[in-house]
């Protein structure tokens, strides 16, 4: 059955990087999108319909097995030199075959792009993807509530720092030294500016804590 099929990893950013990617395909080229959504690293048991109304398709591992064994063309391919298609033959395969996005932790489109392979009309179409992304109702109250009373009436810059898996890197520890003097840069600037910060390392919260005390907002931990 030709179709758009993603394999979601890591946590939720990257999944939605992935799913919403593969989404904005399977519109462009009118194709059905399923997908495989499994625990992993940096992901628990919560299933996608647990999180988004959005009605996606759900594979099994069998059904997974099967897309990759009738020899569905996976993205992967075309970005680690196994595959030598040209843009053309790309954009003429996934249309009649369909694709696997099978290292499902980035955004499909943009690797395709960043390839030359260009897909008319999908920059249009991704704003509407976006947009259509309805949380469950639970979840969508208490982010409307955060936001409520967190980031209104005054201004609160968002900042995402990153000190688990993303510090065996070769070039991420050189960034965490410069994040204070940036805080500070901004608050001699703009002295009613606060912080949202989502991190994943409780040192780092706690540090920013106490240097920062209420100017920090972070989002509660279960």
């Amino acid at each position: 059955m030709k179709r758009i099929i993603v394999r979601p990893t890591f946590g939720l950013a990257n999944r939605l990087w992935a799913v919403t990617s593969a989404w904005l395909l399977a519109r462009r080229f009118q194709l059905p999108l399923a997908m495989l959504w499994q625990p992993g690293d940096s992901w628990d048991n919560h299933q996608w319909s647990d999180l988004f109304q959005n009605e996606i398709e759900t594979l099994d591992n069998s059904e997974y097995e099967a897309a990759m064994a009738e020899g569905v063309p996976l993205a992967s391919d075309w970005f680690n030199g196994t595959s030598q298609d040209d843009p053309e033959t790309v954009i003429r395969r996934i249309r009649e075959e369909g694709v696997i996005h099978d290292n499902g932790y980035y955004d499909l489109y943009s690797r395709l792009r960043n390839r030359g392979i260009r897909i008319r009309r999908c920059r249009r179409l991704r704003r509407k993807i976006y947009r259509e992304l309805r949380p469950i109702p639970s979840i969508a109250k208490e982010v409307d509530e955060f936001v409520a009373r967190n980031f209104r009436k005054r201004q609160v810059i968002g900042l995402h720092i990153r000190r688990g898996d993303a510090m065996s890197g070769p070039h991420r520890e050189q960034y965490a030294p410069s994040t204070d003097a940036a805080f500070d840069r901004v608050i001699e600037e703009r002295p009613g500016t606060h912080f949202y910060l989502s991190t994943d390392d409780s040192k780092t919260e706690r540090r920013f804590r106490e240097r920062y005390g209420d100017r920090i907002v972070t989002h509660l931990k279960e």
